[in-house]
C-alpha cells in the first residue's frame, strides 16, 4: 500500500512538472516576466543581506569576540575622547585586574625589503599580550611570544596572509627568512590566517606585526611621552566572570588617579571609554547597511506586488480551466499542488538568477567599496546567504501559488462554465483587480524614490562644497624617506629641498609646495595650543591641527591670506617663532586682531625628540579656512609652522601643473627617484595622484549610497510603470465586450480613454499620499547620511510626485488608447 501511494505521488508529480513546462511555454512572456522580476528582487536582497551578514551580524574572527573591547581616554562629560598614550596603557595594565588580556598597538608605515623587492607596508608594533588577547594562532610558524620581548628580542616579525600571498607568493618556506624593515633586519616567524589583519588603520588591515621594542629609537622615545596620542589602539579581553559595569568602575577610578598624578597631560581625562570591538570596527557603517537593507526590502515588496497582480490576472484568466478540472473530479488540494508546481518552476529559475546576480553584485561592491567599508575581505555569498535566498524563493512560490488559486472553488463552477470568454466574472466585475495592490506598489516606490532623491541631492551639494583651496591642476605625492640615513632633521630637510627642486624642473609643472598632511584626507595629527602661553593640559587649551608647510604653500594652493602675510624664505631659514593661523582659530582672539599675538603650540613631529614640547610663536598671518578631513567636515582650528622648524619623517608634495596633472604623474615620480631611488613609490598610500581624485574619494561613500539606492529606486519605478501598464492592459482586454457595448450605446471613445486614465490617476493619488506619509517617517532614519538636506525637503517630495504622476500617466496611456479604439461590432461578435 505504501509503495502504491508513493508511486502514485511520483506519477502525479511527473505529470504536474510536465504540465507546468507546457504552461510555461504557452505563456512564455508571463514566465519570463516572473523570472526577471524575482531575479531583481531576490538578487538585490541577497546581495545586501550578504553585506549585512558579513559586516554587522557575523562575529569577528576571534574566539569569544563578544569579550573583546577597545579602550580610550574620556573626559568627565563623555563628549570627548582620545587615544591613550603608551605610558597610560602601562599604568592601566599594572593597576587593573578586570581584564584577562590588555594589549597596546602602535601603527606605522614601513619600508619593507625582501630580496630584491622593496615596498611599503602597514605595520603594527604590538605589546606581548596582543596575540594572546585576540586568541588567534598563526597559520604557519608561530605568533609573537614572551621571549621576543626580552633583551635579545624584537628582531622577529609575523606576516599577514595578504602580505605573505602578494609579496612572497604564499611560499611556506618564508618562515625563518630575513626581511628588512626601515633598514633593520627581522626574521619572519609566522604567517597569520586569511581573515586576521587587526587592527585596521582606516579600513586597511595590518600587513606585518613586530614586537614593540622593535620600534626605532626615535619613535620609541616619542611613544614613551605621556602626551603622545597618535596611531595607536588598546584592546582588552574581559574576564569571563567580570561584568562590564565592574570593569567600567575600576577603569574610571584608575583614570581619576592618573589625572591627579599627571595634571599637565591627563587632568581632563577622568574616565575610560570601553567600547565593544565589533561596534568600534563597524562604526557608522551600520546605518548605511540598514538603509540599503530597507531599500532592497522595498524593492522586493514592489516585485511581489507586481507579481501579485500578474498572478491574480493569470488565475482569473484560467478560472474556466480550473472549473473544468473540478467538474472532472479534481479536488481542490490536487489543483493547489499543480499550481504550486507550476509556480515553483519560474520562481526557482528567478531565485537562481537572483543568486547569480547577487554573487556578481557582491564582487563588484567588494572592489568599489573596499576602501570605504570595514571587513570587506570577509564579505561572501556563503551558506547562510544562500539559505536566505532559498527561503525567499520558497516563500514566494507558496505565496503566488495561493494567489493564483484564490478563485478556484466549486461554488464558481456553474458561472465559470457558462461565461462566454472564460473569464469567470460578470461584466460588472470583470477585470477589477484589487486597486489597493497597485496603490500599495505606488506607495512603496514613492518611498524609495524620495530616499534616492534625498541622497542624490545630498551628494550634489557635497560635491559642490568649496574645499577652501583650488583643487584643479593639482597633484599630490607623499614620500617616506628611508631610515636611518634620513632620521636626522637636517638630513631629511635637505632631501625635501632637493626633491622639490627636481619636481619643479619637470616640464608642465608650475609650482611645488610641501605640507606634512595634504588636505582632504584622513591624515592629520592633533595638537594643543594656548593663547599667550604654552599649553597647560587643562580645558583652557585649544585642540588644533598642527601643520608644517613651505613658504609657497598658501599662494600655490589658492588659500587667501586674510590678514598679515605668508611665510617667507627668511622664516624658513631663521629661528622658530613665526606661525600662521586659520580664520577659525583667529576668531578666538575676539575683536583683537590675531596678527602680532603670541601663541603657544605643542610640537607634533612624532619621530623627533622634541615631540610634545611647546613652541612659542608670534602670529604673522591669518589665512582662510579649508576642509582638511573631507568636504563634509567643518573647518577646525589650524596652526601652520614652517616645515624646517619641526621636520617630519614623511612629507606630502603638492604639485601645480599648467594643464591636467594626470599625464605628468609618472614624470613627477621619476623626478623623486632621480634624487633618492630608495624612496618607495609603490604600495599603500604611495605614489602620485591628482587632487581631483583625492577630493572625489573623500565623498566616495556618499556616492556609493546614492548610486545603490538610486539604482534600486530606478528599478522600482520601472516595475511600477510595468505594473500599471500590465494591469490596465489586462483590464481593457477583459472588458472589451463591455467597452464595445458602451461605445455602441453612444459613449464617446474619449470618455473611455478618460475612464482608464482617471483610474490610473486615482490609484496613483492614493499611493502618493500613502508613500509621502510613510516617507516623512522613514527618511528621518537616514538623516545622518544626508548633507545639508532635510529629510522632509518639500522640493524633493514635489519633484518625485510630479515625476511619478508623469510616469504613471504614460504607463496608462497606451491601454487607454486601446480602449478608445475598440470596434463595437467586432467586440459584440467576439
Amino acid at each position: 500500500m505504501v509503495v502504491t501511494e508513493r508511486t502514485r505521488w511520483l506519477d502525479n508529480l511527473r505529470r504536474d512538472v510536465a504540465h507546468a513546462v507546457r504552461v510555461g511555454r504557452r505563456r512564455l512572456a508571463f514566465s519570463v516576466a516572473v523570472m526577471l522580476t524575482l531575479a531583481l528582487g531576490i538578487g538585490a536582497n541577497t546581495a545586501v543581506f550578504s553585506l549585512i551578514n558579513s559586516i554587522v551580524l557575523r562575529p569577528l574572527p576571534y574566539p569569544r569576540a563578544e569579550q573583546l573591547f577597545t579602550l580610550f581616554e574620556q573626559d568627565s562629560s563623555g563628549a570627548s575622547r582620545q587615544l591613550a598614550s603608551y605610558p597610560t596603557f602601562l599604568d592601566w595594565r599594572e593597576q587593573s585586574d578586570v581584564f584577562s588580556g590588555l594589549a597596546f598597538i602602535r601603527g606605522s608605515g614601513l619600508i619593507m625589503q625582501a630580496g630584491d623587492r622593496t615596498g611599503f607596508v602597514l605595520g603594527s608594533f604590538v605589546s606581548e599580550e596582543f596575540f594572546r588577547t585576540l586568541g588567534v594562532a598563526a597559520l604557519h610558524g608561530r605568533a609573537l611570544v614572551t621571549d621576543d620581548y626580552g633583551p635579545n628580542g624584537g628582531g622577529v616579525a609575523v606576516l599577514s596572509h595578504a602580505v605573505w600571498n602578494s609579496r612572497f607568493g604564499a611560499e611556506p618556506a618564508v618562515i625563518g627568512t630575513t626581511i628588512t624593515l626601515a633598514r633593520r633586519p627581522y626574521t619572519v616567524v609566522g604567517v597569520m590566517p586569511p581573515l586576521f589583519a587587526y587592527p585596521n588603520w582606516g579600513v586597511v588591515g595590518t600587513g606585518i606585526w613586530v614586537p614593540i621594542p622593535g620600534l626605532p629609537a626615535q619613535d620609541m622615545a616619542a611613544l614613551m611621552q605621556r602626551g603622545f596620542h597618535a596611531d595607536s589602539r588598546i584592546i582588552a579581553r574581559l574576564e569571563n566572570s567580570e561584568p562590564l559595569v565592574g570593569a567600567q568602575s575600576q577603569m574610571d577610578a584608575i583614570a581619576r588617579r592618573l589625572s591627579t598624578a599627571y595634571p599637565e597631560s591627563s587632568s581632563r581625562w577622568t574616565r575610560v571609554s570601553i567600547d565593544s570591538l565589533i561596534e568600534f570596527t563597524v562604526g557608522n557603517v551600520q546605518s548605511l547597511l540598514f538603509m540599503l537593507g530597507g531599500a532592497v526590502v522595498l524593492v522586493l515588496l514592489i516585485c511581489c506586488v507586481n507579481l501579485a497582480n500578474l498572478y491574480l490576472a493569470h488565475g482569473t484568466e484560467r478560472q474556466r480551466e480550473f472549473a473544468i478540472r473540478a467538474a472532472l473530479g479534481a479536488g481542490r488540494p490536487r489543483v493547489l499542488v499543480q499550481l504550486l508546481v507550476e509556480t515553483l518552476l519560474p520562481v526557482s529559475v528567478g531565485g537562481a538568477l537572483g543568486t547569480a546576480f547577487a554573487i556578481v553584485t557582491v564582487r563588484v561592491v567588494r572592489v568599489a567599496a573596499a576602501a570605504r567599508l570595514p571587513r570587506m575581505n570577509e564579505v561572501t555569498v556563503d551558506l547562510p546567504v544562500l539559505m536566505f535566498a532559498a527561503g525567499i524563493t520558497v516563500f514566494t512560490a507558496v505565496l503566488f501559488a495561493g494567489l493564483a488559486s484564490r478563485r478556484v472553488g466549486a461554488s464558481d463552477l456553474a458561472r465559470s462554465l457558462t461565461e462566454r470568454d472564460g473569464g469567470g466574472q460578470s461584466a460588472g466585475t470583470r477585470g477589477r483587480l484589487p486597486g489597493w495592490l497597485l496603490s500599495g506598489q505606488v506607495a512603496l516606490t514613492v518611498v524609495l524614490l524620495i530616499g534616492a532623491a534625498l541622497l542624490t541631492q545630498s551628494l550634489w551639494r557635497l560635491s559642490n562644497v568649496d574645499p577652501g583651496f583650488d583643487p584643479h591642476n593639482l597633484a599630490v605625492l607623499r614620500i617616506t624617506p628611508p631610515s636611518p640615513q634620513y632620521d636626522d632633521a637636517q638630513a631629511v630637510t635637505g632631501l625635501y629641498d632637493r626633491v622639490a627642486q627636481s619636481i619643479a624642473q619637470v616640464p608642465g609643472v608650475s609650482g611645488v609646495a610641501l605640507i606634512n598632511h595634504a588636505p582632504v584626507g584622513s591624515g592629520g595629527l592633533p595638537s594643543r595650543a594656548a593663547i599667550g602661553q604654552a599649553p597647560t593640559g587643562t580645558s583652557d587649551d585649544i585642540d588644533v591641527l598642527f601643520l608644517t608647510v613651505s613658504a609657497e604653500y598658501f599662494s600655490m594652493m589658492g588659500i587667501p591670506v586674510l590678514a598679515g602675510r605668508e611665510f617667507s624664505a627668511a622664516d624658513l631659514n631663521g629661528p622658530p617663532g613665526p606661525v600662521i593661523v586659520n580664520d577659525v582659530l583667529a576668531r578666538r582672539w575676539g575683536e583683537t586682531p590675531a596678527v602680532g599675538q603670541r601663541l603657544g603650540v605643542l610640537k607634533a613631529a612624532r619621530t623627533r625628540p622634541d615631540f610634545g614640547q611647546p613652541l612659542m610663536g608670534t602670529v604673522v598671518g591669518v589665512v582662510g579656512d579649508l576642509r582638511h578631513f573631507g568636504l563634509e567636515s567643518e573647518p577646525s582650528p589650524m596652526v601652520y609652522v614652517p616645515y624646517t622648524h619641526n621636520p617630519w619623517s614623511e612629507m606630502a608634495f603638492l604639485v601645480r601643473t599648467e594643464s591636467s596633472p594626470g599625464p605628468l604623474l609618472s614624470a613627477v615620480e621619476n623626478a623623486v627617484r632621480r634624487v633618492e631611488p630608495a624612496i618607495p613609490l609603490e604600495g599603500l598610500g604611495q605614489g602620485a595622484s591628482t587632487m581631483a581624485d583625492r577630493v572625489r574619494r573623500s565623498y566616495a561613500t556618499q556616492r556609493l549610497n546614492a548610486a545603490l539606492v538610486g539604482a534600486f529606486a530606478f528599478a522600482a519605478l520601472l516595475l511600477a510603470a510595468v505594473g500599471i501598464y500590465g494591469v490596465m492592459s489586462y483590464t481593457v482586454a477583459l472588458q472589451t465586450r463591455e467597452i464595445g457595448i458602451r461605445i455602441a450605446l453612444g459613449a464617446a471613445p474619449g470618455a473611455m480613454m478618460g475612464a482608464i486614465v482617471g483610474r490610473v490617476l486615482r490609484i496613483t493619488a492614493l499611493g502618493l499620499i500613502a508613500g509621502v506619509l510613510a516617507a516623512v517617517g522613514l527618511t528621518r532614519l537616514i538623516t545622518s547620511l544626508l548633507y545639508q538636506v532635510a529629510p522632509t525637503d518639500p522640493v524633493t517630495y514635489g519633484v518625485v510626485a510630479v515625476v511619478f504622476v508623469a510616469v504613471a500617466v504614460a504607463a496608462g496611456y497606451v491601454p487607454a488608447r486601446r480602449a478608445a479604439a475598440v470596434d463595437p461590432v467586432r467586440a459584440l461578435r467576439a
